[in-house]
C-alpha cells in the first residue's frame, strides 16, 4: 500500500476518483459512500444500471445493499467459484503476473528485513511491511517484462 494523497489531488483535477483504505482492502464504507454514488452519478438517470458482484463479504453487507437500493442500482451476486469460467484472465495471465509480483515482494521483505517500516493499521494491531512507491512500480514494470 502506498500513499495517494498527492496523486489524488492531481487525479481529482482530471475527474478521476481514487480511494484507499488503510488496509488496502475495499470495505463497505468505501462501497456505500463512494463507489456506488460515483457509479450512479456517472450513468444517465433514465438508465437503471445492473451491477454484477462477486461474493466478497463486503459486497453482501447491509450497508452496501441499502446504498445500491437508494441509488436505484440493480445488482446480482455471482455464484461462488465461477471465476475460471467468467474471468479466464484472472486464472491465467493475471495469476501469473500476481505470482511474479508476490515473489518480488517476498524477496524484498527478506532482503530488507531489518530496514522495513511497520505500520499499525487498526485496533486489531495488525502490522504490515511497506515497500516504497518506487519499489512497487519497479516490480510492476519488471513483472510485465517477464
Amino acid at each position: 500500500m502506498f500513499e495517494v494523497k498527492d496523486l489524488n489531488k492531481q487525479a481529482s483535477k482530471e475527474g478521476v476518483l481514487l480511494l484507499q483504505s488503510l488496509s488496502g482492502w475495499n470495505n463497505q464504507h468505501l462501497m456505500s459512500k463512494y463507489h456506488i454514488p460515483h457509479l450512479r452519478k456517472n450513468i444517465s438517470s433514465n438508465i437503471t444500471p445492473m451491477l454484477l458482484l462477486d461474493n466478497f463479504s463486503v459486497r453482501e453487507a447491509d450497508e452496501v445493499i441499502n446504498a445500491l437500493s437508494d441509488n436505484k442500482i440493480r445488482y446480482l451476486h455471482l455464484i461462488p467459484n465461477c471465476t475460471p469460467i467468467i474471468q479466464p484472465l484472472d486464472v491465467g495471465v493475471n495469476a501469473i503476473f500476481k505470482r511474479i509480483i508476490m515473489a518480488k515482494h517476498l524477496n524484498w521483505m527478506i532482503s530488507n528485513f531489518d530496514q522495513v517500516v511497520y505500520r499499525k493499521l487498526n485496533s486489531d494491531q495488525k502490522i504490515y511491511r511497506s515497500a516504497s512507491y518506487d519499489s512497487i512500480v519497479t516490480w510492476i514494470f519488471l513483472g510485465l517484462k517477464e
